[in-house]
């Protein structure tokens, strides 16, 4: 037998191994949604809502002068669109003066929703992750045909995992009025971190398990608790223990996003480990698979890192490999 089919049968056993070891979340976040849609466009706004099947509620935001025919519209009217919350509990808001109004008087509305469909040029919100609830879409027939189908399934209640466990205690944000580390702010993908004088507030219906905010504190106030540290590495504990027990050679961890999934193929002494989000592990965790007995550690970024989550996990990058080469390796 090659050494290759050894590695392949050592990582085929290490994979079975590990395939048992599940995580319970530590908490759950609920959304509830009734249905309504907010859609946000020009004429094909009108065309998406009368696409809307009967468990959706449709309101228009016109870009335009176009017509709505019976369903409930708000004109921009060269007003400011602001967009806040997440899946069941949007505020849409106008507000400001129109400036074709004879006098300049505040001209604010605002609206409740479950759901928003953004039919923009370009999205109104620019964050890389965009809240749970919130849908962009293209304009053509069948654009727009999957951007209802998944509002639709979007109605009922809805769980997720809590990603994360926050400290105050601990927290290095700020002391005595002045401003400290904002790592974890600006790490966020989704903006579901904001300063709160000396501390942070994380908006738990925002946070979508991006996970560079926990691997970004300094103190540890922020720690990722979907799967906890403690999980991931006894996770990769034992899948390198029986790798190495099956007679593998040479392991190398592989760590990628779990939308993302594994290429088709890969070499057979690499060993894959699915993360909720790449960010979520950092290097203590690298270093660790290191430390019990991996070669190398890869992470598996298809292009969908969102750029936040990219420059951080390359400043730990940096780190790690400094301390390995001050070590000498």
């Amino acid at each position: 037998m090659t050494s290759e089919e050894i590695n392949h049968q050592a990582r085929d056993a290490a994979v079975a191994a590990v395939s048992a070891m599940s995580v319970q979340p530590t908490s759950l976040i609920q959304y509830e949604s009734r249905g309504v849609v907010v859609i946000i466009g020009d004429q094909t706004a009108t065309q998406a809502a009368a696409m809307m099947p009967d468990n959706l509620k449709p309101h228009l935001i016109h870009q335009g002068k176009g017509t709505a025919g019976t369903v409930p519209i708000m004109r921009m009217r060269g007003r400011e669109l602001r967009i806040d919350g997440y899946l069941g509990n949007f505020t849409v808001t106008l507000e400001g003066a129109s400036p074709d109004a004879e006098a300049k008087l505040d001209d604010t509305e605002s609206l409740q929703a479950d759901l928003v469909l953004d039919l923009s040029d370009i999205p109104l919100l620019k964050m890389p992750l965009k809240p749970p609830g919130y849908i962009t879409s293209g304009v053509t027939d069948p654009e727009l045909q999957a951007a209802v189908d998944e509002l639709a399934s979007l109605t009922g209640t809805f769980e997720k995992p809590k990603f994360f466990e926050y400290d105050p205690s601990i927290c290095a944000h700020g002391r005595s009025g002045i401003t400290a580390s904002t790592r974890c702010i600006d790490a966020c993908p989704a903006e579901a971190i904001s300063s709160l004088a000396e501390k942070i507030e994380v908006e738990p219906h925002l946070c979508q398990g991006g996970g560079a905010c926990a691997t970004a504190c300094p103190s540890g106030a922020i720690r990722y608790v979907y799967p906890s540290a403690d999980d991931t590495l006894a996770l990769m504990r034992r899948l390198l223990k029986v790798y190495s027990e099956q007679g593998g050679e040479q392991p190398v961890v592989v760590f990628s996003a779990a939308e993302s999934g594994m290429p088709d193929s890969y070499a057979s002494n690499q060993l894959p480990v699915s993360v909720e989000e790449l960010g979520s592990v950092g290097i203590d965790i690298w270093l660790s698979a290191l430390a019990y007995g991996a070669r190398s550690v890869v992470l598996l970024d298809d292009g969908n890192v969102p750029a936040p989550v990219s420059r951080e996990i390359d400043q730990q990058l940096i780190t790690a490999n400094e301390i390995l080469t001050g070590m000498g390796y």
